[in-house]
């Protein structure tokens, strides 16, 4: 079941970065590029042309300073760059039930970008560990991200984002019990916030209490009606509970506001009752099926 957190939709990161990357060795730092390859290069070849012992280890220190300083410039590139791509993909705005989790490969960039920043320049305040846990999560990086989070904790505790947000990574780490106390902190601190209703509602169903889920839920939807990804929750949960009639209604509202949860229901296991039922499995088959042009 989705969640909804304060979090970002990370899609565009990974060609953002390769363009970047490209831009920052090709065009925007081209003449510093080529200045420090230009001094490596005098420095190569004084050591190759370096008569006696004491010339070449002159010429060999020349030559690994002047690396050593291309380098340095090179990690505060790199550190701008990391920093620009968390800071993109870790406080966009928050994430809905419609962002999709990312490809291996990105989620494996973007996490990089954010180990990146954490090795050159170590997170210090509330915002920086927040930022942090935001870009670990969204690389699926979810021990990383509740370490993180945890940090940031430790300087505000009653956060509700970051507590909302903690219980998200928790629950796909399949500690769903710690998860649920971090939703009911969270709600304490912000009791109509409709994001942690949902997710709330996605652990207590998780936990297999399926009407206190159903409260959160249905009160999601009062204080955000017709949201398409709460909407598909509450039907993954009346499938559970054999509530097939109403689970199966409930995915028809949640696939006429989005037409992406029709093929995400075909492979949502949370609906295996309402598939294997003789009267209404083929209704459903009919209503995930792909439209015909």
């Amino acid at each position: 079941m989705p969640s909804l957190g304060t979090l970002l939709s990370p899609l565009r990161a990974i060609a953002w970065i390769v363009r970047r990357v490209r831009d920052l060795i090709l065009q925007q730092r081209a003449h510093r590029e080529t200045a420090y390859n230009e001094r490596i290069a005098i420095w190569r070849s004084r050591v190759d042309d370096a008569r006696t012992d004491e010339e070449t280890v002159s010429a060999r220190q020349g030559l690994h300073q002047a690396q050593n300083e291309y380098m340095r410039y090179l990690d505060e590139e790199v550190l701008q760059l990391a920093k620009e791509v968390v800071q993109d993909r870790a406080s966009a705005g928050p994430i809905t039930a419609d962002t999709p989790k990312l490809p291996p490969a990105d989620r494996e960039s973007l996490e990089t970008a954010a180990s990146v920043v954490a090795r050159l320049e170590p997170p210090k305040t509330f915002d920086d560990h927040f930022l942090q846990a935001n870009a670990f999560y969204a690389a699926g990086d979810y021990d990383r991200a509740l370490e993180q989070y945890d940090r940031a904790l430790e300087l505000t505790p009653d956060d509700p984002d970051a507590l909302g947000n903690r219980g998200i990574a928790l629950d796909d780490l399949q500690r769903h019990d710690e998860a649920l106390s971090a939703h009911n902190r969270a709600l304490e601190l912000k009791p109509d916030d409709p994001n942690t209703r949902n997710n709330r509602g996605n652990t207590l169903d998780d936990l297999q209490r399926y009407d206190e889920a159903l409260v959160d839920y249905n009160r999601s939807l009062e204080l955000r009606p017709d949201h398409p990804g709460t909407l598909y929750n509450r039907a993954c949960l009346y499938s559970l509970a054999a509530r097939l009639k109403e689970s199966l209604n409930g995915l028809r509202e949640a696939i006429s506001r989005d037409a992406k949860y029709r093929k995400m229901a075909r492979e949502d296991e949370d609906f295996d009752n309402l598939r294997a039922d003789p009267k209404l499995g083929p209704e459903f088959e009919r209503l995930v099926a792909e439209p015909e042009n």
